[in-house]
Order: structure tokens, then sequence, then C-alpha cells
């Protein structure tokens, strides 16, 4: 009887310590399941992060060749900034020159006009003046001749109760007279002329009033 007893003990021993194997056995089943699982979705994390790592590499390499090529451009662009600099200084003295060329141009242009204006108001004058001697010595001229012909003509008429010889004497000297006078007004024409050309009347001027 108490074999059977110790058999029985045994036996619900046994049936215990099953269960508690199957029960463990359950739990290691689904902590392996959940391993496997957890393992699964790490590997497919694995997997992401290779990719994101990969893409962000082939970035990098973009970035870095187009870092060179902007590092490139930059030194091409200093160079050419550098040129451009100087050529803006090469135009800037040029301008700095051209302005001061311009200044003295319109300060000769204003003096030279100044002078033009001086000129021409003497030039008037002394045209004016030449008109008034001009009719002063033609008057002259006209009222000698005039009046050397009213004596020809008078010596003409007394030739009729004169000597011959007497009568062509003083008409004879009349009319050496007449050219003399002419002579004279010929000549202080030519020293009126050869005055106005030394105050800088030109020669068209001088000839239109018949200085010649």
């Amino acid at each position: 009887m108490k074999d059977k007893t110790n058999a029985a003990e045994k036996a619900d021993s046994l049936e215990k310590q099953l269960r508690e194997a199957a029960v463990k056995l359950q739990h290691a089943a689904a902590s392996v399941d959940a391993s496997q699982e957890k393992q699964t979705m790490l590997s497919t994390t694995i997997n992401d992060m290779d990719n994101v790592i990969e893409n962000l590499k082939s970035k990098v390499l973009k970035t870095e060749d187009r870092a060179e090529n902007a590092e490139e451009q930059c030194i091409v662009l200093s160079e050419i900034n550098e040129e451009l600099h100087k050529e803006v200084d090469h135009l800037r003295g040029r301008l700095e020159n051209l302005e001061a060329s311009r200044q003295r141009i319109e300060e000769a242009k204003a003096a030279a006009a100044k002078d033009i204006g001086f000129r021409t108001k003497m030039i008037a004058d002394l045209v004016l003046q030449l008109g008034v001697e001009r009719e002063r010595l033609r008057s002259q001229v006209y009222s000698l001749v005039k009046e050397n012909r009213f004596l020809i003509e008078k010596l003409r008429e007394m030739d009729k109760r004169t000597p011959p010889e007497k009568n062509h004497d003083a008409i004879k000297e009349v009319e050496v007279f007449q050219p003399e006078a002419e002579s004279v007004a010929a000549n202080e024409g030519r020293e009126l002329r050869t005055s106005w050309f030394d105050r800088g009347v030109s020669t068209t001027v001088i000839d239109t009033f018949g200085w010649s």
C-alpha cells in the first residue's frame, strides 16, 4: 500500500513536472518566436539603415564634387574679379584724364569765344572807321578832281584872252596836279589799309572797302 502511495506521488510529481516543462516549453517557444520576430525587425532596420547610409554616401560624394566645382569656379571668378578691378581702375584713370582734358578744352573754348567776341567788336569798330575814312578820302578826291576840272575849264576859257605859251603852261600845270592828287589819295588809302591790317583786320574785310 505504501509502495502504491509512493508511486502515485511520483506520478503526480512527474505529471506536475511535465506540465511545468510544457509551460516552460511554450514560454520558450514564444520567446523564440519573439526573438525571431525581433531579429527579423532588426535585420529589416539594418537593411534600411544600410540603404540610408548608401544614399548618404552618394549624396556626400555628389556634394564633394559640387564643392570642388564651386571651389574651382570661385578661383576662376576671383581671377576674373581681379582682372575686372584692374580694368575698372584703368578706365577710371582714363575717365579722369578725359575729364581733365574736357575741362581744359572748355576753358580754352571759353577763352577763345571771349577773344573772338573782343576781336569781332574791334573789327566791327575798325570796319566802321574804315568806311568813314574811305568815304572821307573819296569825297576829298572827288572834290579835288572836280576843282581841277573846273580850273582846266576856266583856263581853257582864258586861253582865248592870253598868249598860247602861257595858257599852255598853266593847263599843263593843272593837268599834272590831278594825277598827283589821285596818287596822294591812293597812298593814304594804302597806309590806312596797312594800319588796319596791323590791328588784326583780315585782308578780305579790307578789300571789301576797296583798299587795294
